[in-house]
């Protein structure tokens, strides 16, 4: 596998110079960006081992954290961020290793008061083969300003961060940009633009965007912060909420506990359609943020160096030859760093190399000429190199450009060829030719007619190769006034494989036996046959025959030791292709849901490639055991059929394997859906053919696994019980009946989530409520919503406690706070070699753990208050939302509403004036009591919304009436109303009207 590190450009913001102390707060700049075929991961680590009051200050000192690349990746750059409170600390340490900020990454900003600091350093040494880190040696100030007894008013900041830049030749083309600083914010919007890419020809997905932020406080219930890339609103549940991105919850290494740290890292549908859309706005209302840094990983156009090399010359001993190497840049920067390498021949002899603008070193024989000034997009440079040709044979000679960076290798060598043809230069010879030549016609080096046959000819043809009488490249017949016979000796060299692989090769009718080896001297093996030259005939057609791949050299000799040789390809026909299963079971071809699936997303499967001949039917036994430069490597392909984001999905596993001229190679498809591939086969041996099978569709790939997150509730009080600890963390609850967000994602097996998995391609999902995540969660009661079969991977599910809260019924004992963890499973058919089998798609994983993401349910009411109404004003009457933590009722000060609900409120058991003049049972005079705003006290109302978990419903003034009125509220099934009591009466005094109450 090539991984490509294309470059790095260091760009350190300018003017910064070095520095004595750390600088003023700093809006975020570039400081330093990448190129090649990057992605980027992090991982953090907070020192606050406390959630709550003046405990967040009692710190660790060290924390550890993880991280965990793709196999095959090569670390490019890594970068180690810590921030804290106080006076700056400039040197902290990593695995044991000191590690000190340089003057210019030391950054500070205040706010409220309050003084921040950041150091960054690069740490890519240390990062290099390691997956655990251990993070120490950081000072910060805790002095009372920064740990509060009171939650949100707690300011301590103490942590680290690692961000690294790794390459992988699976990945996409891509500029990462990297920018730091630090800068507060708060009740504010900071807008961070970010053009410092160039967007690819094809704007398709596969960018990603990451920030860091440090928050002086621990509480991650504020509402109002967002974050927008690109003026989309980014969002991962649970780690970065719809209405709370800054939540001391990290995505980067799925931490939902990392306090005072936000490392956030989003995959985007797409990147900006231009530099100047790609910005990130990140709003704050109330919670205090010191935004430190910014990661893009963007597609971009790839650099792109390509090398065309051209020779003019005739090919004869003695001569020389000029080979042309012409460079461009056809990449959107320039280039500071083109070289190209060109390695002469053991026949060839240097004699000089030059060009405008170019320096030209031979070392042995590699020839290195290097352009002394940045190559412009769009530009080009060509060097002359002069070579003599010292000894007979063919000569092939590959040129090879190299630069800073390249994202399309393919284009970066070229090689040309040319054979001298063996022959002496002062000796009559015969010459092979592709067709008869009449006397005194010069014999021309290619080409049809009367040129040297240089073939390439079709395995299992038989096409005609002449033999023509010649004189110093010139055509003579042997005799001019009558017939001459020529005894000779024919046979078959191969030169690349060096085998006939069992098959017979004939020439002129005569089979030619094994292959000779090519320092077998010419006639002393072979088949001997007698040319008969007719007077004036210059030229003798005989038909070739070789039911094989591979390059050959067929040669002859005659009595008195002329020798001929012409070195040409045997080229398959055509080619065919399968694709199959690791367990041998082929394609289907499946792209609906009722048909059988392929594989899993990521499954490995082969692609199984053989070379026939002209018949079709012959297996070219030779194909794919050729080597060096004829090796198949680089030269067959497999072929997406789709833009670069689809090619990027077909990921190769192993190298091609060859057995009896069938050539597999392993691949993976990391995707739901189908995918549209084909073989190609280009420069075989060295021609300019191209041969390729048809596009067939490959799959149905399906999803190896789920996982489920929810969202929406609110977050966990300290009464509420919220499991603390990994697998059964919990963070938010809602209440009993109350809806919230189930999310199903998919994942293929190399733990990425699956983009294409939407619409048709969805099966029936069910939807399961369970104790815990993995195999040791039980099965609860079902959701009652949302939870039945469907296709849809978002939707709202409710989950109903066994003995709720009934005031009019009631009941007690009501059911304590409850983990309800979210299990979603499809079915799925898989493709057999006998038909198909049923098979199980689900978020529950042997041996693996599960994401299975989970609410606390709980138990509440909606607690109307008793209050002294006054009855020539409106009474507001106190509501406040409840929940049962086990053993006591307690105010859920987290619980808010968006949107007015209808409902009722139910008056009953009036008393005194309040009461119908008619009623004995308690029944109330509802034209007097009733809702502010209606007209009657029957009317439904739109209720009173929740803010931090209180509201007040307003009663219209009841005039000179005096009494006692009960209240109860139909409103949301899930904040099932108690009785309140209002009492109105005249009053001369505070003291009087309360006596009077009573």
């Amino acid at each position: 596998m090539r991984t490509l590190l294309n470059f790095t450009r260091m760009a350190l913001c300018a003017g910064l110079g070095v520095l004595a102390a750390p600088a003023a707060a700093e809006p975020l700049a570039l400081t330093k960006s990448f190129e090649g075929n990057l992605n980027f991961a992090g991982t953090q680590a907070s020192l606050q081992s406390k959630s709550s009051g003046a405990k967040v200050c009692d710190l660790t000192s060290s924390a550890q954290a993880g991280i965990t690349l793709p196999t095959g990746s090569s670390v490019v750059s890594a970068t180690l961020y810590w921030a804290g409170t106080g006076a700056i600390d400039t040197e902290v340490s990593l695995n044991g290793s000191a590690v000190t900020a340089p003057a210019e990454r030391r950054y500070s900003s205040s706010i409220d008061g309050l003084t921040y600091f950041a150091g960054a350093a690069d740490v890519t040494a240390l990062v290099q083969g390691k997956t655990s880190f251990t993070f120490a040696g950081l000072s910060v100030s805790t002095a009372d300003i920064y740990c509060s007894n009171k939650q949100k008013e707690n300011a301590i900041v103490a942590g680290f961060a690692l961000a690294v830049v790794y390459s992988h030749a699976s990945e996409r083309y891509r500029t990462v940009n990297v920018y730091e600083g630090l800068q507060a914010v708060k009740n504010t919007s900071l807008t961070v633009q970010m053009p410092d890419y160039t967007p690819p020809a094809v704007n398709t997905g596969s960018g990603r965007f990451a920030y860091i932020v440090w928050e002086g406080d621990k509480t991650g219930q504020q509402k109002g912060d967002y974050v927008t890339f690109a003026d989309q609103v980014v969002h991962y549940s649970p780690y970065v909420q719809k209405d709370n991105a800054f939540n001391s919850k990290s995505s980067a290494n799925f931490d939902e506990n990392s306090g005072g740290i936000d490392f956030d890292v989003f995959d985007l549908p797409g990147p900006p359609a231009s530099t100047g859309d790609a910005k990130a706005v990140f709003t704050t209302a109330n919670d205090r943020v010191l935004l430190g840094t910014a990661i893009v990983a963007l597609p971009s156009k790839p650099a792109d160096l390509s090398i065309k090399k051209t020779q003019a010359g005739e090919f004869k001993l003695g001569n020389e030859i000029t080979y042309t190497l012409a460079v461009s840049n056809e990449g959107a920067r320039a280039d500071a760093n083109v070289v190209v390498r060109d390695t002469l021949s053991g026949l060839l002899t240097y004699v000089s190399a030059s060009g405008t603008d170019w320096t030209c070193t031979l070392a042995e024989r590699t020839v290195t000429c290097k352009y002394n000034k940045p190559l412009a997009p769009g530009a080009g440079a060509s060097v002359q190199i002069k070579a003599k040709i010292t000894t007979d044979g063919k000569v092939t000679n590959t040129a090879e450009v190299s630069g800073t960076a390249d994202g399309v290798p393919g284009n970066n060598k070229s090689t040309v060829e040319g054979d001298t043809g063996g022959l002496p230069v002062s000796r009559d010879a015969y010459v092979f030719t592709t067709g008869p030549c009449l006397a005194n016609a010069v014999i021309k080096p290619s080409g049809e007619g009367c040129a040297r046959f240089t073939g390439p000819v079709l395995a299992g043809s038989k096409p005609t190769i002449y033999i023509t009488s010649a004189q110093s490249g010139v055509a003579k017949a042997p005799s001019t006034t009558g017939a001459t016979n020529v005894n000779v000796v024919f046979s078959l060299e191969c030169n690349n494989p060096t085998t006939t692989a069992g098959t017979d090769a004939s020439y002129a009718g005569k089979p030619l036996g094994d292959c000779v080896a090519n320092d077998t001297p010419a006639g002393s093996a072979g088949a001997a046959a007698t040319l008969q030259f007719a007077a004036n005939e210059v030229s003798k057609p005989y038909e070739f025959h070789y039911p094989d791949v591979g390059r050959v050299t067929l040669r002859m000799r005659d009595a008195v030791g002329n020798v001929i040789a012409s070195s040409f390809s045997s080229l398959p026909s055509s080619l065919k292709a399968a694709y199959r299963r690791g367990d041998g079971v082929l394609n289907p071809g499946s792209s609906a849901l009722t048909e059988a699936g392929f594989a899993e997303a990521g499954e490995p499967f082969q692609v199984v490639v053989s070379a026939y001949g002209v018949d079709g039917n012959t297996v070219m036994q030779n194909f794919g055991r050729e080597s060096g430069e004829f090796a198949l490597a680089g030269k067959l392909e497999v072929l997406v059929d789709g833009d670069d984001l689809e090619t990027r999905l077909l990921e190769s596993q192993s190298e091609w394997n060859v057995s009896a001229g069938t050539l597999s190679r392993g691949f993976v498809w990391n995707e739901a859906g189908t995918a549209r591939l084909k073989t190609s086969l280009n420069g075989y041996l060295g021609s300019s053919v191209t041969l390729a099978t048809d596009f067939v569709t490959v799959g149905r790939f399906y999803p190896a696994y789920f996982r489920t997150e929810t969202d929406g509730g609110f977050g966990c009080l300290k009464r509420m019980g919220c499991p603390a600890d990994a697998p059964q963390l919990v963070t938010r609850a809602s209440f009993s009946k109350q809806s919230f967000d189930a999310i199903v994602r998919a994942y293929g097996r190399n733990g990425q989530v699956l983009q294409k998995f939407k619409d048709a391609l969805v099966p029936a999902i069910t939807l399961t409520a369970v104790s815990m995540p993995g195999e040791t969660g039980k099965e609860l009661d079902k959701f009652s919503k949302g939870a039945d079969p469907a296709a849809a991977t978002e939707r709202q599910v409710a989950y109903r406690l066994a003995t709720g809260y009934d005031a009019k019924a009631g009941t007690r004992n009501w059911t304590v706070p409850t983990a309800v963890h979210v299990r979603a499973s499809a079915p799925e058919l898989r493709k057999t070699a006998a038909g198909a089998e049923p098979h199980t798609i689900s978020s529950l994983r042997a041996g693996t753990p599960s994401v299975e993401g989970g609410m606390m349910v709980i138990n509440g009411r909606l607690m109307v208050g008793n209050t002294l109404g006054t009855p020539l004003a409106k009474t507001p009457v106190p509501l406040r939302a409840q929940y049962w933590s086990g053993s006591a009722w307690e105010a859920n000060s987290l619980a808010e509403q968006t949107e007015p609900v209808m409902g009722t409120v139910e008056f009953s058991e009036c008393r005194r004036s309040l009461r119908l003049n008619t009623a004995a049972n308690g029944a109330c005079d509802m034209s007097v009591v009733m809702v502010a705003g209606t007209k009657s006290g029957t009317e439904q109302v739109a209720l009173p919304m929740l803010k931090d978990g209180k509201a007040n419903l307003i009663l219209a003034p009841v005039g000179d009436r005096t009494g006692n009125v009960d209240l109860f509220i139909n409103g949301e099934e899930y904040l099932p109303s108690t009785f309140g009591r209002v009492s109105f009466g005249q009053f001369k005094s505070p003291v009087i009207y309360v006596r009077e109450m009573y």
